[in-house]
């Protein structure tokens, strides 16, 4: 749910402010990944090349903004789209057998995704604040892609990051 606060909605904050006011992408993502072991939050999109600074800049704001917790607003938008939305994925029989598959390799239970849904719609805002905080580190890794003639540039001394330049 934190993922689709951030950047998993037209109405998430990363969305908001690089797509609705500022103009700079189409669109911008946040999601988590998770893995029987760890996993990882990744943030993801395109933005137009001439903004590139600005929208690193922006985006590392926001993210580290989060940290300072979230809305019961956002808590109660991201809530009811999640569950809202999930009976949608399972739609037809192959979505099923895909989650059932899933379920047994990770070992959960059949029942995992009611249990989930049901503990989703309990979190508040304090939750959602401590589980950023504890998931999310402030040790973040940064890959921009392009010209690196142009983006090396325009975010050195933008961001708390050495940068690196990596050729293919």
């Amino acid at each position: 749910m934190i993922g689709f606060i951030l950047g998993g909605s037209p109405n998430a904050r990363i969305d908001a402010v690089l797509r609705e006011e500022k103009g700079y992408t189409y669109g911008i993502r946040s999601s988590f990944r998770p893995r029987a072991v760890g996993g990882s939050f990744v943030t993801s999109g395109s933005v137009r090349g001439e903004v590139v600074g600005d929208s690193v800049e922006i985006l590392l704001d926001l993210l580290a903004a989060a940290r300072e917790g979230f809305t019961d607003e956002e808590v109660r938008m991201g809530s009811d789209y999640v569950s809202g939305t999930a009976p949608a994925r399972y739609a037809t029989a192959d979505a099923v057998a895909d989650e059932a598959a899933a379920l047994a390799l990770e070992g959960l239970p059949l029942d995992f995704p009611t249990t989930m849904l049901t503990a989703v719609r309990s979190l508040t805002a304090e939750d959602l604040g401590e589980a950023y905080c504890a998931v999310v580190d402030r040790d973040l890794t940064v890959i921009l892609v392009g010209d690196a003639r142009l983006i090396e540039p325009a975010v050195r001394g933008r961001t708390p990051f050495d940068v690196s330049v990596v050729s293919n």
